[in-house]
């Protein structure tokens, strides 16, 4: 009985410090992405990790040599730990030694990178395995401490949060079983009544429904031929055809979708918003997204809130009355996929032409989906609200310019954009690609609406807006090395009932957070105090330090605004 406990006890010594390199990149993982992967998803990995360690923890412990099992743990538990670091010691070396060497590829550079240090790494070792046995204990203490620090200093109390709002894609909108994300129209209708029959909502009738349509980072005319070479002047002319008006000095209000939204939906700064104790975007997304001043404003009129999202979290609303969400198995397909990729791209199977089907193909389908629901909406004969998340024009690439399927370009199915993405990619792939998927959304726009003008609907006001402009010249850790003029400028048509249109005035230097407010105000007779319009830049780890951005409704075309 004592040897089966000596080899227990000694099987754990050995799986420890590889069990804590093996979850040192899942909780690192899931710490860094809490609003696009759930929490939980990663629960299952970390299990098989931490199974896998004992098996190896157990065939080391048979054998006899406890000195070279020891060696033998460490060594294969520094590999892990060097394999999943790859991004940050091998990626960035690799880019700054390519650009000195004409025809290199930094793929190239950082495989030969790689494997230079990894065999370095092993033969001092090999000429170091007894320092490093007898520095066994002291070994496993940092391979465990480096477990524990994101464990400790992630402000996981905002990722619990973020489950709530991200329970859509858990099929649940608020709670009640009955509640799940449909997509079907007669599905639709049947939970739109049985809402109808839970609440005592005196609804005005006269007022009109109301659609916003964000299109991801869709530029302003003059943006997407200053710095795409692209002329969009004919699918403005086709939207003003179907009586829309065109803003020619729309800008967004902010450089991240999650703020432009939060702000366009509650007329007020993000800084106004966000609780003291925010310390990320979670705590806004949960906060007032959600819950924002506009949806209280058209429930108080007896509209019901539909929310059709675009398969990330960032804009979900789980207490919407109705959710229009792809199938079950696409929904979590998406956020499995999500976190594979993200694990494949810490690792050397990063530098191959890895692309990841599933999610790609699931992307586009919810993409192509979410223009289906669009238009199945605006059948529903109850007065409603409809905010609609398009995660296009913005990447991942899935779309030529006729509306078929293409491969993005890059190493793995990715959401990055702006110059991470141009690093990997180039320049000229990103504005070809940019422009042929400018081209599939601006067909499924025209066609969805053609088809809703098709069909009897009631009276709408139709908002379609950039949250943010196209980004392939954002630096998202710097101001300084962002081109403000390119981000700033973004997409704003709206279309108003013959009744309200002189009510609205001109927007052609709205941003959508003033346009809302005019529409909040003069259509819904909404009180809300006036607000002053803005435009700010921040970074990806500081998104609460806004730097306002210059000249927000100055043109590329303007002669006085210098040209990319």
């Amino acid at each position: 009985m004592s040897k089966v406990i000596a080899f227990i006890r000694q099987a754990l010594l050995l799986a420890l410090p590889i069990i804590a390199t093996c979850l040192y990149p899942l909780i690192t993982l899931a710490a860094v992405n809490r609003l696009e992967i759930p929490t939980d998803i990663m629960l299952l990995p970390a299990g098989i990790a931490i199974g896998i360690a004992l098996a190896i923890g157990s065939a080391l412990a048979c054998i006899p040599r406890h000195g070279i099992a020891r060696f033998a743990s460490i060594l294969l538990s520094a590999f892990i730990l060097f394999t999943f670091a790859f991004r940050d010691l091998v990626v960035g070396p690799a880019v700054l030694l390519a650009y000195f060497f004409e025809n290199a590829h930094a793929e190239t550079v950082g495989t030969y990178l790689w494997f230079g240090l990894g065999t370095a790494g092993i033969i001092a070792a090999l000429l170091m395995r007894r320092i490093i046995q007898r520095a066994f204990g002291a070994l496993t203490t940092i391979a465990i401490a480096l477990m524990l620090i994101p464990l400790f200093t992630t402000p996981w109390k905002d990722a619990f949060k973020t489950a709530n709002y991200a329970a859509y894609m858990q099929n649940i909108t608020s709670g009640n079983k009955d509640d799940r994300p449909v997509h079907t129209l007669g599905a639709a209708k049947d939970l739109i009544k049985k809402k109808s029959t839970r609440t005592s909502v005196a609804t005005d009738a006269e007022l009109p429904d109301l659609q916003i349509v964000i299109l991801d980072a869709y530029g302003r005319d003059d943006v997407i031929k200053s710095y795409y070479g692209y002329d969009n002047e004919p699918f403005l002319k086709n939207l003003e055809a179907k009586g829309f008006s065109v803003a020619k000095r729309s800008h967004a209000n902010y450089t991240q979708t999650v703020l432009s939204v939060a702000s366009m939906l509650n007329f007020n700064p993000v800084d106004q918003l966000k609780k003291s104790t925010d310390v990320d975007l979670a705590g806004v997304v949960t906060t007032t997204v959600d819950n924002a001043i506009l949806w209280q404003i058209l429930r108080k009129h007896g509209h019901k809130i539909i929310s059709i999202p675009s398969g990330t979290n960032l804009t979900a609303m789980p207490t919407a009355d109705l959710t229009f969400a792809s199938t079950e198995n696409i929904i979590m397909s998406y956020q499995v996929e999500t976190a594979l990729r993200l694990l494949i791209e810490r690792t050397p199977l990063s530098l191959l032409s890895l692309i990841d089907e599933t999610g790609v193909r699931t992307h586009r389908q919810q993409l192509r989906d979410v223009f289906r629901f669009w238009a199945m909406s605006t059948e529903l004969p109850e007065p409603k609200a409809t905010f609609v998340h398009v995660l296009a024009p913005h990447p991942p690439f899935v779309f030529d310019a006729d509306g078929g399927p293409v491969q993005p370009n890059g190493r793995t199915f990715t959401l990055l954009d702006g110059k991470k993405l141009v690093e990997q990619i180039g320049k000229d792939k990103y504005r070809a690609a940019y422009v042929a998927q400018l081209k599939a959304i601006n067909t499924k726009v025209l066609s969805t609406i053609s088809t809703i003008d098709a069909k009897p609907h009631r009276d709408t006001i139709t908002v379609i807006v950039g949250d943010h402009g196209p980004r392939m010249n954002l630096d998202w850790g710097s101001a300084k090395g962002t081109d403000m003029d390119e981000v700033k400028g973004t997409l704003m048509a709206v279309r108003i009932p013959a009744r309200y249109k002189n009510t609205i005035g001109d927007i052609d230097k709205c941003s959508p957070l003033t346009l809302l407010h005019r529409i909040a105000t003069k259509v819904y007779g909404a009180q809300i105090p006036p607000v002053d319009d803005f435009s700010y830049y921040s970074s990806l780890n500081e998104p609460f330090d806004f730097i306002p951005m210059a000249n927000p409704t100055g043109r590329k075309d303007d002669p006085a605004v210098k040209q990319p």
